[in-house]
């Protein structure tokens, strides 16, 4: 992880600073680095277009959201984005080791979990996936 991606990282998940970071590997395959950086106020759609189909992504992402019972709820949520049919079969085999580093750099997330198709890269099924259908 470069110090620029721990840095961003904590200023979402300690300081709420953003609203997702980003991250992807260096040209060079050697670290993660940031690729975007979604600003408080950023809306889902933006997130979207910081998304390429053909390249492996990690979204660190602070889910605001409502319950079934109405109560308002934040979670912070780590999603692996690798597409089956676009992502570099490189950036794909490089996952499994890689992940382990965001996620010992991201410690404050309520799930991790994987994408590979980009219809799951959607707003309510992320806030599905991180809050079990609304009901935590």
């Amino acid at each position: 992880m470069s110090e620029e991606a721990i840095e961003a990282c904590s200023l979402l998940t300690d300081k709420k600073q953003y609203r997702y970071v980003i991250l992807g590997f260096s040209d060079d395959k050697t670290s993660i680095v940031v690729k975007n950086i979604g600003e408080r106020d950023a809306p889902f759609s933006q997130l979207l277009n910081d998304v390429p189909k053909d390249h492996v992504r990690y979204i660190i992402y602070d889910c605001e959201y409502k319950t079934t019972s109405g109560q308002d709820r934040q979670k912070v949520f780590l999603a692996s984005w690798s597409s089956d049919d676009y992502a570099p079969i490189k950036e794909k085999m490089m996952v499994p080791t890689s992940v382990s580093a965001v996620t010992n750099c991201v410690k404050k997330i309520a799930k991790k979990f994987t994408i590979n198709n980009w219809d799951d890269l959607a707003e309510e099924n992320f806030i599905n996936i991180v809050s079990e259908n609304r009901t935590k």
